[in-house]
């Protein structure tokens, strides 16, 4: 059986598919909210305490944890949505008090493909075809509805990296004589 593949969308609008199907009814919002910060997240991994009171600041600590199980559970089943319980859970594992989100190598993430590939063309000297692919990799800025903090500086960091690889686009198109696309 070939498990469910996942393909989300965090630069220029949030998205999800599963199975090529798009995910569009989130029964909680603080579900989809799990699964973005942790989309941006280092390593894919947060502390729940920490989730907990970045998703539901005003609510007292108990009440915050018992919020976040919830939506913790709801992405699980959206994600998963014919795992059986007793199946321990494929892409949310909790390790003590860390959740982390992990997405199998046929799980596709735009933020990832980019970031890949910008490595691809900073460890060597990119033709302009990869530049260019690397550029329309670049769907818009990293989740452009978040206003909160915790989502402020891995957007301005990921736009500086596009900026200074779309300068080198332009050079290398200079030197193909392509002045109008430059």
């Amino acid at each position: 059986e070939v498990e469910p593949e996942l393909r989300i969308w965090v630069l220029g609008r949030f998205r999800v598919e599963r199975d090529g199907v798009p995910i569009t009814e989130w029964r909680r919002q603080s579900a989809a909210g799990v699964l973005k910060r942790l989309l941006v997240a280092d390593q894919h991994r947060l502390g729940r305490e920490y989730l907990a009171q970045q998703l539901f600041p005003t609510a007292r600590p108990k009440t915050a944890r018992d919020m976040l199980t919830a939506a913790i559970h709801a992405l699980r089943v959206l994600l998963e949505p014919n795992r059986p319980c007793a199946e321990p859970p494929r892409y949310l594992v909790q390790e003590g008090e860390t959740l982390e989100l992990r997405l199998k190598s046929t799980d596709w993430v735009d933020l990832t493909a980019f970031e890949q590939a910008l490595r691809g063309v900073a460890d060597s000297p990119g033709s302009l075809a990869q530049l260019e692919t690397t550029a329309a990799l670049y769907g818009g800025d990293l989740l452009p509805e978040e206003t909160a903090e915790w989502c402020l500086a891995p957007r301005q960091a990921l736009q500086l990296r596009r900026h200074g690889l779309l300068l080198s686009l332009a050079e290398a198109q200079i030197l193909e004589s392509r002045f109008e696309s430059a």
